[in-house]
């Protein structure tokens, strides 16, 4: 077969099959068209679970007698006229797919009247093949769009339709879920006759908790908790039910970004995450959350449906939104679950890395976060095991706990380059070699200085340190949890008094242990592997005597962390300048480099050298 352009009407039918789902789907596209033209009061009625008729009736502005038929023309619509109107899309609808697409699979009546108009016109299509038809009719400001037989001329997509209730549900549900959107806007949805659900129009401006317990379920509203939570461009609000005594939950989990209800994976893992204690596939309490954050930092043109969207920093939006979900959770007055609860489940590799959300809290105080507000603070009254207010203030000392010693700032580092000395030595350093190596003299002959072995005995002193240096463990944003057996619950417990002294902070319950801190200087480490790695070490260790075997321990991350190695001059000024507050930790008490550090070469041999033995 030969190479050629599809028509317009087959290619109207391909684009259906991504726009055109299901009954729900056509209600969906229809709704953000009504909300776009500025309705304040949509009805939406539903036969045979839409597969027989759907029509959506609003007052909005309404579309003018002469753009009747260009609107269901493909890639139609008043809502982009640049790239740059679609760098910041602030519409529900942008695409000018959804018309186009509905009326190649369907009839489809469009009826419509302007405010300057003296009557409505109608335009009827039926079909892939049919021209539409302009006609004059009697409407009142605003537009109905009325969808007949869907489907009918595919039967094989028909025959993927379900009962006319399963359907009917998820039209339910994008209704429900546009009504918490948009409070202003008053809907009604009815089916075969029968109101389903109708939310009168508030006022302008009004807050989405006028209409939560009408839609939600005043169950779930007394039940759930306000969070507001800010950050800079971002600000999160909305409610989270805590977990329940009564293990209830409700099949409420809506998340809307900039006004658009949207399923993003990373959100989902951000929410599913701030609940910890839920097993992967369980069933979270339910939550109703608004995301609002500027819309060049959203992509929302990822797929026709319009449903998933793609964030810029997508790892600062998910720590942001998972510890603005933990903290009203810790919040909660009436709450008592413990730090073990708050587990953090693993950051797959889907998320792209970034920095600075996950190497400390960037976000603004939780103190100043309100999680008493229109909606929830806990009016249960209940006393369910789980989170207690205590574990969300770890999260608020990230912005006060001190990190690694600061190193040599960068410009007084430059100019010491050419006489950089290593600490409490006679070594002046020449180069990094190979990152894990420098080459030093001491006047009379070069050597090689193993940056391993030296970062090895730092990370020891640092963790050994007592009194005012003692480590200080920093808060993790998200927690690592070990499932482990009842004999290596008992294990850390005889070993926690140890690795506090370290700076690890963990808590247990009946499945395992949450690590909730560590010392600030292993914090970029590969958390999970290495803790997993330490409960293993310590297994196979005899059983701590008291308050002497924290050296033990220090000495084992110090061995086991894993080095970044140093590329640079100013790589090298960094690390003397760490080495400054800890004059002892290269030198032995006879005042020599201790063991492993040096090894002495002939000048023109230094780049073949291997990384020195390690003592055990």
């Amino acid at each position: 077969m030969t190479i050629h352009i599809l028509s317009p009407q087959l290619a109207n039918q391909i684009a259906a099959g991504e726009v055109v789902e299901r009954p729900a789907s056509i209600v969906k596209e229809l709704l953000e068209n009504a909300i776009d033209a500025g309705a304040t009061d949509i009805r939406i009625d539903v036969e045979k679970g839409g597969a027989k008729c759907i029509r959506v009736s609003d007052n909005g502005s309404g579309i003018s007698k002469d753009e009747l038929a260009l609107a269901l023309m493909r890639h139609a619509t008043s809502k982009i006229s640049s790239l740059e109107d679609l760098e910041g899309i602030a519409s529900l609808g942008f695409r000018g797919e959804a018309l186009a697409s509905i009326s190649s699979v369907s009839r489809l009546t469009l009826t419509s009247r302007t405010e300057e108009q003296d009557e409505g016109w109608q335009v009827y299509t039926e079909g892939r093949d049919m021209s539409p038809v302009v006609q004059p009719a009697s409407h009142p400001q605003g537009t109905t769009v009325e969808v007949l037989d869907l489907f009918y001329n595919t039967p094989a997509r028909r025959r993927f339709l379900k009962s006319d209730k399963t359907e009917s549900g998820h039209t339910e549900d994008v209704v429900r879920r546009m009504a918490l959107s948009r409070p202003d806007v008053g809907f009604t949805l009815t089916h075969n006759g029968k109101r389903l659900l109708h939310c009168a129009a508030g006022k302008p401006g009004a807050s989405a908790a006028s209409r939560l317990a009408a839609v939600c379920g005043k169950d779930f509203a007394d039940r759930a908790v306000y969070l507001e939570w800010p950050h800079h461009s971002m600000q999160m609000s909305g409610w989270v039910v805590p977990p329940q005594p009564d293990g209830k939950s409700f099949d409420v989990q809506y998340f809307f970004v900039n006004g658009r209800a949207v399923r993003d994976r990373v959100i989902m893992h951000a929410v599913r995450q701030a609940y910890g204690h839920i097993p992967d596939g369980g069933q979270l309490p339910g939550y109703v959350l608004y995301l609002e954050l500027e819309a060049e930092q959203v992509d929302v043109n990822v797929h026709p449906a319009k449903q998933e969207v793609r964030f810029h920093e997508s790892r600062l939006v998910h720590d942001f939104i998972c510890q603005g979900v933990l903290s009203a959770l810790n919040q909660n007055e009436a709450t008592g679950l413990p730090l073990e609860e708050t587990a953090a489940l693993p950051v797959t590799d889907w998320l792209p890395d970034n920095r600075k959300a996950a190497g400390g809290n960037s976000f603004a105080d939780p103190g100043s976060h309100s999680s008493g507000g229109p909606g929830g603070g806990g009016r249960g009254g209940y006393q369910p095991e789980g989170f207690n207010r205590q574990a969300g203030r770890a999260y608020q000392q990230l912005l006060q706990t001190p990190g690694a010693t600061p190193s040599l700032p960068l410009p007084e580092a430059a100019r010491a380059y050419d006489s950089l000395m290593l600490p409490g030595t006679d070594y002046r350093l020449l180069a990094p070699v190979r990152q894990k190596y420098a080459l030093v003299t001491d006047g009379d002959g070069v050597y090689l200085l193993s940056l391993k072995r030296a970062w090895q005995y730092l990370l020891e002193y640092r963790l050994s340190a007592k009194g005012d240096n003692k480590p200080v463990s920093q808060p993790l944003l998200m927690p690592v949890r070990l499932k482990l057996n009842r004999d290596e619950r008992e294990l850390l417990r005889l070993w926690q008094p140890d690795l506090e002294r370290t700076g690890i902070q963990f808590t247990q319950d009946a499945h395992g242990v949450v690590f909730s801190g560590v010392p600030a200087m292993i914090r970029e480490q590969t958390l999970t592997s290495l803790l997993s790695n330490l409960v293993e070490w310590l297994s196979r260790e005899s059983e701590p005597e008291a308050d002497a075997d924290s050296a033990r321990v220090s000495r084992w991350l110090a061995a086991n962390c894993e080095y970044a190695g140093v590329k640079d001059m100013a790589g090298l000024a960094a690390f003397c300048g760490q080495l400054q507050g800890a004059p002892d930790a290269l030198i032995s008490e006879d005042g020599k480099l201790k063991p492993g550090q040096l090894i002495q070469i002939p000048l023109e041999e230094y780049t073949g050298m291997p990384e020195p033995a390690l003592p055990g």
